[in-house]
C-alpha cells in the first residue's frame, strides 16, 4: 500500500503460514546446522492491522487473511492456489511471495505495461 500510487484500489489476500506452538527453527550453517526450540511467530496481519498508520485498509476491507497452522501447510503450490480463491473479480490479479519488495509508483508502472 505505502508504495502505490493508488492504494485506495488495492485488495491484498494474504495466506499466513505461521507456527503457533512447539516450534522449531534451524540455527548454524551446514555441519552444525540443527534444529532447536523456537517462539511462535509472528501474526504479522494483526500488527498490520493494529497500526494507526495501516489500519484503515483493513477497515475497509482490503486486507483478505486465510491463517493457516504451520502443520496445516501444503507448500507454496496449494498456498497459491488457496490465495486464488481471495479474488473477487477485481480487474487486475496477481500473486507475489512474502519477500517481494515494491518501488514507488507500481501499481501505475504495471498497468501502463499491459
Amino acid at each position: 500500500f505505502e508504495r502505490a500510487d493508488h492504494p485506495s484500489l488495492l485488495f491484498v489476500g494474504i495466506v499466513q503460514q505461521n507456527c503457533l506452538r512447539d516450534c522449531m527453527t534451524g540455527t548454524g550453517w551446514g555441519k552444525t546446522r540443527a534444529w532447536v526450540p523456537g517462539p511462535p511467530d509472528t501474526d504479522c496481519v494483526n500488527e498490520f492491522c493494529s497500526d494507526p498508520e495501516t489500519k484503515h485498509y483493513c477497515d475497509n476491507s482490503q486486507v483478505r487473511i486465510l491463517r493457516l497452522e504451520e502443520i496445516q501447510s501444503y507448500g507454496p503450490f496449494f498456498s497459491r492456489f488457496l490465495n486464488s480463491k481471495l479474488w473477487r473479480g477485481e480487474t487486475y490479479y496477481m500473486q507475489i511471495d512474502a519477500h517481494t519488495e515494491f518501488r514507488r509508483g507500481w501499481d501505475t508502472s504495471l498497468v501502463d505495461q499491459m
